[in-house]
């Protein structure tokens, strides 16, 4: 391929791209949202098959004594939609709500968070939904804030169902079977509980390639060739969140064979998602099939790292190649003249992996010349430059 040797004929040419490495700051996508609750309920011990759907008024748990003058039993229910979290890693969750009454406030007691199957039209004490995990317990009373807010961290519950891609979750809240049926661990909560939130959508790579040639990512079976100089490595990054501006890569490379060699560092951050490194091959030994990969990072989260590329390193130059003209020979005598076209033949000189050449009448001056074809014995064929005709 023509990214394997190029030597100048007439003067080497080194073409390099220019990267400006540019500091990248953190991204500004943390979304914090408070979620509130799309539907609750309670059921009563004391009227054990009648449902208590969306009622007004408060929500009670644990015992207190009814206007009938008997003792109820009673555990809330709240349901929240967390369709929007799917996807996103979750960086907090706690789940607060505030306290109406507590029979006792002179000591701490235990309030349970469960999760649920939802709620449904026949949701009573007889028929619950069915509990699924305990989230947390948390210590209510014993200060003088009571009655005042309960709260639980769910962060870990929140990122299970975003990982599952869940739209609802429900949770029960219950004083613990233990002290269920005592007086004096009732209390009474406002029904109007929520979720606080912080997360992110982690960026993801949508492509990995070297600079030139224009995205390349050679194969463990068959790595890209490059010269033993530095090469640009590129990532196109994409992110979910609106305001991610500063998303970067982070790229590593290693000798196959050799991962305790594996090096990393973040790139620049070019614009539309685009991230790009300058890596110097240079410092493996010729012949070195060198991996390499990257991740994406906006200042919060990495994405997962991608598949490696990989790549030869070609630290041994071709010989120099046999040019050959009939129309301007090599003999020290002047030949043809301005505008008369002639025809230069390129061998590779023995050099079987020599697949073009930059030539020219100076380094700063060139042209292209590829291969046509793949043949035993490689010729081009190039007509000179106005400049170059002797």
């Amino acid at each position: 391929m023509f990214a394997r040797r190029l030597l100048g004929a007439f003067g080497a040419v080194l073409i390099t791209a220019a990267v400006s490495l540019a500091s990248a700051t953190p991204a500004q996508a943390w979304e914090q949202r408070d979620v509130y609750k799309t539907g609750w309920a309670y059921t009563d011990s004391r009227l054990p098959d009648q449902s208590f759907i969306n009622p007004a008024g408060d929500a009670p748990i644990g015992a207190r004594t009814g206007s009938d003058g008997k003792k109820h039993k009673s555990r809330a229910y709240f349901s929240f939609d967390v369709a929007r979290f799917a996807g996103t890693v979750v960086h907090g969750a706690t789940l607060v709500i505030r306290e109406r009454s507590a029979a006792n406030c002179a000591e701490a007691q235990p309030v349970e968070l469960w999760r649920t199957d939802p709620i449904t039209p026949t949701t009573s004490w007889a028929a619950p939904p069915r509990k699924r995990e305990l989230l947390g317990t948390t210590l209510a009373g014993g200060d003088s804030t009571c009655p005042g807010w309960l709260s639980w961290d769910i962060k870990p519950a929140l990122q299970k169902l975003a990982n599952r891609g869940e739209s609802v979750v429900t949770v029960m809240i219950r004083v613990p079977h233990g002290q269920e049926g005592d007086l004096s661990h009732g209390r009474v909560l406002l029904p109007h509980p929520s979720i606080q939130t912080q997360t992110n959508h982690a960026p993801t790579v949508a492509r990995a390639g070297m600079e030139y040639p224009s995205w390349a990512c050679g194969t463990k079976r068959a790595p890209q060739p490059v010269a033993a100089r530095s090469r640009v490595l590129m990532a196109q990054i994409s992110d979910a969140d609106q305001f991610d501006y500063n998303i970067r890569g982070q790229f590593a490379a290693w000798p196959v064979g050799h991962p305790e060699q594996r090096s990393e560092r973040f790139g620049a951050q070019y614009g539309s998602g685009l991230s790009k490194t300058e890596w110097d091959m240079g410092q493996y030994p010729h012949g070195t099939v060198v991996a390499w990969q990257v991740r994406a990072y906006d200042g919060y989260d990495y994405s997962q790292w991608t598949k490696p590329c990989y790549v030869k390193v070609d630290a041994e130059p071709p010989a120099a190649p046999v040019v050959t003209s009939t129309k301007y020979p090599n003999d020290g005598q002047p030949h043809g003249g301005q505008g008369v076209p002639g025809t230069f033949v390129f061998k590779a000189n023995g050099s079987p992996d020599v697949v073009g050449y930059y030539w020219g009448a100076s380094a700063t001056r060139t042209t292209t010349c590829r291969h046509p074809r793949r043949a035993p014995t490689p010729r081009w064929s190039s007509l000179p430059s106005r400049s170059s005709n002797t």
